[in-house]
């Protein structure tokens, strides 16, 4: 604690002798710890701030700070219980469309990744899990790692796979797919709602007050385009998850449209846009 409060308070000096030079007409908050001393700083020059907040649960500086923003921007309507002041449903601007790799038309394509920095437990275990599944399935696997790409590409027994480090651009993924195993972090969350994809979330178990877990459980419950599973799991819990999905592919999709319609949004550059 003692810690925390010396090293803010000196963020917080850092961010006045900057401010003072910079002389922004706003300043805009994520949410991380990091950004609490610079928006103390702008409150007490008196420049006017606004926060975002991309998760389903607020993390704790935007739900200490948000009374005193001038808007706290959030992507679901259901944050709103947890933040005070003023508040604005938003929607993110998407990339324009790419070219999208060449795969089968016959077989159902699973998009996999366990966000940028990969996922043990994905690459280790999932192809594994896939491969005995006896779909009708091929899989678009994003590793994380350049050093994994073989390893888990011969994991993939008698199933169509493509297996890759990175992506710069996944918005063709999103769109070329019909399932997504992933993580649920903010952004992932977001893209299932605008690509209506219907998807198995495993949270990430150490996020930071379990945020991904709180993502996961909205998306299932609320949505109801998703179905959440936690690690560990073995194969036939992971197998039920996944055929569950499968077989409720058009409920999923219809569920998540109807959340969609319902959600009236602005566009959030637009809306920041407005103060400048």
């Amino acid at each position: 604690p003692l810690k925390s409060i010396y090293g803010w308070t000196l963020g917080t000096a850092k961010a006045l002798y900057l401010l003072r030079k910079i002389k922004p007409k706003l300043v805009i908050g994520f949410g991380s710890y990091h950004a609490f001393p610079v928006l103390v700083a702008a409150k007490l020059l008196h420049i006017p701030f606004v926060l975002f907040e991309s998760n389903y649960f607020p993390g704790q500086v935007n739900k200490v700070l948000s009374p005193l923003a001038k808007k706290t921007y959030v992507c679901f309507e259901e944050t709103k219980r947890h933040l005070k002041g003023q508040l604005q449903t938003v929607r993110l601007q998407q990339l324009q469309k790419k070219s999208q790799p060449s795969l089968s038309s016959t077989h159902a394509t699973v998009l996999v990744f366990g966000g940028s920095q990969g996922s043990a437990f994905f690459n280790a275990q999932l192809p594994k899990y896939l491969s005995n599944s006896a779909a009708a399935i091929q899989v678009i696997h994003i590793t994380g790692r350049e050093d994994l790409v073989r390893a888990v590409q011969k994991l993939y027994t008698h199933l169509p796979a493509q297996v890759m480090a990175f992506v710069k651009e996944m918005r063709p993924l999103w769109e070329l797919c019909d399932f997504v195993i992933c993580r649920s972090g903010a952004m992932t969350l977001n893209e299932h709602i605008y690509f209506k994809k219907p998807a198995l979330f495993v949270p990430y178990p150490k996020a930071k007050n379990r945020h991904q877990w709180h993502n996961a459980l909205f998306a299932q419950e609320v949505i109801k385009g998703s179905e959440m599973l936690e690690e560990p799991l073995d194969k036939k819990t992971f197998l039920d998850a996944f055929f569950k999905v499968m077989e409720n592919k058009w409920t999923m999709e219809k569920n998540i449209c109807q959340y969609r319609e319902k959600t009236v949004s602005k566009l959030l550059l637009e809306e920041i846009l407005a103060y400048v």
